[in-house]
């Protein structure tokens, strides 16, 4: 699944983010998107368990602050 989630004036520290869930996800990816202040992830996770990992990596996140986003997966690379 893909998530934006909404980073705030005082966003967390992404390197512990990152970390905590490649620990969770091995293949997890995220990036932050400077253009709007959002940070993009995709991950097998769902939304309660990447809130609850996010929240127990120290970043005290609101649930309205994690949108999920439609696929976009075409299935061209049989994933």
């Amino acid at each position: 699944m893909e998530f934006h989630i909404t980073l705030g004036p005082h966003g967390p520290d992404l390197a512990s983010i990152n970390q905590m869930l490649l620990a969770a996800d091995p293949a997890a990816v995220m990036d932050r998107d400077p253009s709007d202040a959002e940070l993009r992830v995709a991950t097998t996770l769902d939304g309660l368990s990447l809130l609850m990992a996010l929240r127990n990596a120290g970043w005290p996140i609101d649930a309205s602050q994690l949108r999920p986003v439609a696929s976009t997966c075409c299935g061209g690379c049989g994933g």
